[in-house]
């Protein structure tokens, strides 16, 4: 449970979907919709980064109706169901990421969204500030 809520919490991931999305322009809301692989983890430099290969299986799955779930291993030896909110609206693109019971944390974060590449920030522990730019702070995570 920790090894997922520090790969949730102060870092900066690059997610790739393995299926291409259509050329032409689509709304945040349905391009984020999906299986996304972790290709890049950033935390900062702060201690305890997770083992290569619980990073390398995380699995973010975004789908309708504003669910979540998060899963570790391919064979789910950990998943984390939730909710999440996006606004693209504002000038920095933000998520919420909103894990139900018994975990019941909210994160706060940014994203960017370009085509098949998704990049979010999230706040470093549940209840911190939402950042301020797209880049890992190493402050450590909870």
């Amino acid at each position: 449970m920790r090894l997922l809520l520090a790969l949730l919490f102060g870092t900066t991931l690059l997610l790739a979907a393995p299926v291409p999305k259509e050329k032409a322009k689509v709304k945040d809301e349905e391009a984020i919709l999906g299986k996304w692989k972790i290709e890049k983890f950033d935390n900062g430099g702060a201690p305890g980064a997770p083992p290569a290969e619980d990073i390398d299986s995380m699995r973010f799955i975004f789908g309708k109706d504003n669910e979540i779930k998060v899963s570790v291993g391919t064979d789910k030896k950990m998943e984390i169901k939730g909710s999440f909110k996006i606004d693209p609206a504002a000038e920095l693109k933000t998520i919420d990421l909103v894990m139900a019971e018994p975990y019941g944390q909210t994160s706060l974060g940014l994203y960017e969204l370009d085509g098949d590449t998704l990049k979010l920030c999230m706040s470093d522990r549940p209840k911190s500030p939402r950042p301020t730019e797209l880049k890992a702070d190493g402050k450590g995570v909870a």
